[in-house]
């Protein structure tokens, strides 16, 4: 016979597949990737993008950044073309669709600094098991130290770049 399945308690905060938790539900709409007609991966694809961009910029959250940096990279978010047509046009006049974009990134880094957490503490684990058993072995393993930069791919046609001449940075779509 096999086992039950737990029936989710109501109080539970349980994801779907796009990743919209019931407390980030109101923002999520709020932002306009429930609009119809927008496609429902839309947020996930953000969410990933979001995430890309904490990983490669370290920026992780509003306290360890700074407000002026955070601005900078809400803005960024914002600009991507995996965010919605609704909180991309009225990101900069709407002050409930930008704080909805603050919770949501703020999330978002959340998870993602939690992740680098785990990550480090088990790179340690595995460091000290190895000084535990190779003793005399004086260097930690260091692979990286030996490897070329990766090269990076060409941008297609339809990229969205973020142009930064005026203060304000807007989506850019460039040919090549």
């Amino acid at each position: 016979m096999p086992p039950k399945r737990k029936q989710p308690d109501a109080n539970e905060d349980s994801e779907d597949n796009n990743h919209v938790t019931r407390s980030n539900h109101t923002h999520v709409k709020l932002v306009g990737f429930f609009e119809e007609d927008v496609p429902e991966n839309l947020y996930g694809l953000w969410r990933r993008d979001v995430a890309h961009i904490i990983k490669q910029s370290g920026i992780y959250g509003p306290q360890r950044a700074g407000t002026d940096t955070w601005t900078t990279f809400l803005k960024h978010t914002t600009a991507l073309p995996t965010m919605a047509p609704i909180g991309q046009i009225n990101y900069l006049t709407d002050k409930s669709i930008s704080q909805a974009v603050n919770i949501l990134a703020q999330d978002i880094a959340k998870k993602v600094r939690s992740g680098a957490v785990v990550r480090d503490k088990a790179v340690k684990a595995a460091r000290e098991a190895h000084a535990a058993k190779y003793p005399d072995d004086l260097s930690p393993p260091t692979l990286e130290q030996l490897l070329l930069p990766l090269p990076t791919a060409p941008m297609d046609t339809n990229t969205m770049i973020l142009d930064t001449s005026s203060g304000n940075p807007q989506p850019k779509r460039i040919r090549t």
